[in-house]
């Protein structure tokens, strides 16, 4: 989508210039006939002298306003640099763009509605309905009442609300659509940034929910000084995933299982548990894989999501004067050897934090209730294997010695799945699912159990081949 117009920036309003936008590519980009920034400035070290104008991410981070004739509507571009000048002007890329208004960086916002990939299979809401009689059939849908829930972390209502599009009507045959949003309502004047913190995180938790990647799909903001309806177009929005209508075999949760309740106390504990989610969103969503980068991405926030649970124990099982009295003897030990001290200290200064193995462990447990077969697992061996791994890739270390590759991608990948579904029923649990509602939906989602008969098959001294001891 390109658009033609003018251009020009917020502090030299008359300075206008001709300019091709185009929408097309990862981010907004847009071509000048004439610079509204000039290639040079004076060299302040020199009399006289000039120097090219420093340019690109690094050094600018401009506003551009303009009127695209082909949207009928003011457009500003934020977050802008210099590409570079060519004879026809200077070209720029943008960080992001709304349409709609003209908006600086500061610009506050009052309420924002943005939809996700596979929200309406996950939202699950009524409203359509169908009767079929001899001479007429009737496809008819009712406006329903939102569905809201309170999100003290933004000081806002989130809504979800189910609207239809305009029929499609055709000589053979039409259709109709429901669509869900989520709309963050009386948002207490926050910036773009705010906006993005929670379609951020209700899209990691939907995506750990459905076992899909739940991209936001559209975003929508409202000025809140001139009430205006701004639309968003940045890179983190693909609006070609807003007409998918694959369905994942099977989700996961849906809203029936899991609440809308759940999108709060998961809001609540975002900032905690970040990046996590993140991390293991990103795996999830993945559409292609590389093990040993994944495993070893997993393997890291195992770690670093046993710190952030409140549950977790997060020292070992000595005091502080136990700890203390060992550096102590150490370091005489050491003698008058200064490195030795030096080194002697340096790795002794972490004694009582709970080791990785525990922390692996202390993860297993504190899934249990919700996570099927874990007790059929060899756990030392697991944790052995998941440590030998990350070890490995963290300190490139040689693995696999005389190993055929199709053994070794056959247990990293076994490996890198009960990563996956620990991890992924841990923060679930995080977000208030109950504990034996997700146990149920996980003895009876297809790439779980196909997970499960895969690590028996491929690793069995850690994955044990015997038959599940619970229900599945």
């Amino acid at each position: 989508m390109e658009f033609d117009g003018t251009f020009w920036l917020p502090s030299q309003p008359d300075n206008r210039v001709l300019g091709r936008l185009s929408l097309s590519g990862p981010a907004p980009t847009l071509a000048l006939t004439e610079a509204v920034l000039p290639m040079w400035q004076h060299d302040t070290t020199q009399p006289n002298a000039w120097i090219p104008r420093p340019v690109g991410p690094d050094h600018e981070a401009l506003t551009i306003h303009g009127e695209a004739r082909g949207l009928s509507q003011a457009v500003s571009l934020l977050d802008c640099y210099t590409v570079g000048y060519t004879f026809e002007g200077q070209r720029l890329t943008g960080g992001y763009c709304l349409i709609g208004g003209h908006t600086s960086a500061d610009t506050r916002f009052s309420s924002a509605r943005f939809r996700l990939r596979y929200l309406d299979d996950w939202a699950e809401l009524p409203g359509l309905s169908a009767t079929d009689t001899e001479d007429r059939k009737e496809i008819v849908w009712e406006r329903s009442e939102p569905l809201r829930v309170e999100l003290p972390a933004l000081g806002c209502w989130l809504e979800l609300v189910a609207e239809v599009g305009r029929p499609r009507l055709g000589l053979r045959g039409g259709s109709l659509q429901h669509i869900a949003e989520l709309r963050l309502v009386g948002l207490p004047n926050v910036v773009l940034r705010d906006v993005w913190w929670a379609v951020a995180a209700i899209k990691e938790l939907l995506t750990l929910a459905i076992q899909a990647d739940c991209r936001p799909t559209q975003l929508r903001v409202l000025d809140s000084v001139s009430q205006s309806w701004l639309t968003v177009i940045d890179p983190r929005i693909d609006s070609a995933a807003a007409g998918q209508v694959q369905v994942p075999s099977r989700i996961l949760l849906t809203r029936q299982h899991m609440g809308l309740k759940a999108l709060a106390t998961w809001t609540n504990r975002y900032d905690d548990l970040r990046p996590i989610p993140a991390i293991v969103a990103g795996v999830v969503g993945a559409e292609q894989h590389v093990l040993e980068s994944e495993l070893f991405e997993l393997a890291s926030a195992a770690e670093g999501l046993h710190r952030r649970l409140d549950k977790a124990e997060k020292t070992a099982a000595f005091t502080k004067a136990e700890a203390r009295a060992v550096r102590e003897a150490a370091a005489s030990a050491a003698g008058s050897n200064d490195e030795l001290r030096r080194r002697v200290s340096s790795h002794l200064t972490h004694i009582r934090d709970v080791s990785y193995t525990e922390r692996l462990g202390a993860l297993l447990e504190l899934a249990g209730a919700a996570m099927p077969g874990l007790n059929d697992w060899e756990q030392a061996d697991w944790k052995e294997r998941i440590r030998q791994a990350r070890d490995g890739v963290a300190h490139q270390l040689p693995s696999y010695r005389n190993t055929d590759w199709e053994d070794r991608w056959r247990e990293e990948t076994a490996l890198l799945n009960s990563l996956r579904w620990i991890l992924t029923t841990l923060l679930l649990l995080e977000a208030g699912v109950e504990p034996t509602a997700l146990h149920a939906r996980l003895s009876q989602h297809q790439r779980f159990v196909i997970f499960r008969q895969q690590a028996r098959e491929w690793l069995p001294y850690a994955f044990v081949r015997d038959e599940p001891s619970d229900t599945a």
